[in-house]
């Protein structure tokens, strides 16, 4: 995140002018199967949901949560059972403003935070920036992959985590699911994660929108970045 609270890039007390360190894809996955494994080795741990940090640490909850195939939640509540995720932990201001103490998790600390999560893949030792490939501007020149999604009664969705994919209903869609999009006419529009839960446009009956991340594709058990 920038500034821990916004984006998608490492934050003070590093700033864009200390070296970049770009973080792909993979790393990513690597970084949730870890603290996914944590998880499981932790016997005391108890966990029934997972959210992110928004923004930054949206992404990567979404997919610990269907590495753990536990539910996704939209919001950060007051709950003993929930695992909320950071995509990194810099200064730890955001943790420590939270008024309870939840089970934490991040795939990056910086080794100068005041705040230590409960599970981290890796302390950054350094004082490099941070770019993951959500990022507004990252090594190849991405842009962000959050969009607004055009949704209507003739628009068809299927779920595709599940095996063999199933139907689902554009307005049952919850935040972390995977779904593909097609058309009256059969064409498959893209696959996409949700963020939000859709919304129902005011001035134009039938017709719903949701904010999903594009571009992320879920097969194999492996994430990948398409355009």
């Amino acid at each position: 995140m920038m500034n821990e609270e916004t984006s998608g890039m490492g934050s003070s007390p590093s700033s864009p002018s200390s070296p970049l360190r770009h973080i792909s894809w993979d790393e990513v996955e690597r970084g949730v199967k870890d603290i996914a494994q944590k998880v499981r080795e932790h016997k005391w741990l108890t966990i029934h949901a997972v959210t992110g940090v928004p923004r930054g640490g949206i992404v990567p909850a979404a997919m610990l949560a269907y590495e753990l195939n536990i539910p996704y939640a939209p919001t950060i509540v007051d709950e003993s059972d929930m695992l909320v995720m950071e995509d990194i932990v810099d200064t730890g201001t955001t943790l420590a403003s939270l008024p309870w103490k939840p089970i934490t998790a991040a795939l990056y600390m910086r080794h100068s935070s005041r705040c230590e999560p409960v599970l981290v893949h890796e302390v950054v030792q350094d004082e490099s920036w941070l770019v993951f490939p959500w990022a507004p501007n990252d090594k190849h020149g991405q842009r962000p992959p959050y969009m607004k999604l055009n949704l209507h009664a003739n628009t068809h969705c299927t779920m595709s985590n599940t095996s063999p994919p199933s139907s689902v209903l554009y307005t049952h869609i919850k935040p972390g699911d995977i779904f593909d999009v097609w058309d009256p006419i059969g064409e498959h529009m893209g696959r996409y994660v949700a963020l939000a839960l859709p919304k129902e446009d005011e001035d134009v009956p039938g017709h719903w929108t949701i904010t999903v991340l594009k571009g992320v594709r879920h097969t194999d058990g492996r994430w990948h970045y398409t355009e």
